[in-house]
């Protein structure tokens, strides 16, 4: 509550943020945003930014971006060693 001169009160609701339709480049919009990671990261974007929702979200769609960039660069060393195993069992049953 906000006291403003004699017997006169004013509610605060706190700081006012107006919602901006599109980002500027400062959030990253060059690339779209895909998969999963772009998902949730769109749902979080349905959330005001004064809410807890929103930042979790956000981090969220960073941890599974990141897990999804790991996979990649594991396949890429698993598949091989995965086939070359899969072809010797096969030559020595």
């Amino acid at each position: 509550m906000l006291i403003i001169g004699p017997m006169r009160a004013l509610a605060y609701d706190g700081p006012y943020r107006v919602k901006v339709r599109n980002k500027p480049p400062v959030f990253g919009t060059a690339v779209p945003l895909r998969g999963l990671s772009g998902a949730i990261r769109r749902l979080a974007d349905r959330a005001p930014d004064h809410k807890p929702r929103h930042w979790v979200l956000k981090m969220l769609g960073d941890r599974v971006e990141s897990w999804g960039h790991r996979a990649r660069r594991l396949l890429i060393i698993a598949l091989p060693i995965a086939g070359i195993a899969l072809v010797v069992r096969r030559q020595s049953a």
